[in-house]
């Protein structure tokens, strides 16, 4: 009699797999993308009520009055948003001011005065999406 030796077989493992890797990126076919921030968007609200303002009242010229949270108020002859993400750039009369957003209580909207020092500065059209079209 032939003894048979006990012999395990074997079970092939699968194949390793190969690490998930991003895809070869080509900046030449990337489009850029803009971000709009919380002052941008205050900014064009804001100069969209300014438009109206002086469209449905047929006003020359239009005052804008900031006023902070502070008590301070602010005279604007022009807005901007910057510098950063949570500023705005209010143009005075003599200077430009950078205001922290939040610090910002109410915006004041009227007809001006004669003076053109106190005027806000109408430029173009409304800004954004309009019902117009």
């Amino acid at each position: 009699m032939v003894a048979r030796a006990s012999v395990a077989e074997e079970v092939p493992l699968p194949p390793p797999q190969k690490p998930e890797r991003e895809e070869q990126r080509a900046p030449s076919f990337e489009r850029a993308s803009i971000a709009v921030g919380a002052a941008s968007a205050w900014v064009a609200d804001v100069r969209r009520s300014v438009h109206a303002f002086a469209h449905d009242r047929a006003a020359a010229r239009v005052a804008v009055i900031l006023e902070l949270d502070d008590g301070t108020r602010l005279v604007a002859r022009g807005l901007a948003a910057g510098p950063g993400e949570g500023f705005v750039t209010v143009a005075l009369s003599d200077r430009e001011l950078a205001v922290r957003l939040d610090r910002v209580a109410s915006v004041e909207i009227g007809v001006g005065a004669g003076d053109d020092d106190d005027a806000f500065r109408l430029r173009g059209g409304p800004v954004g999406f309009t019902a117009d079209g």
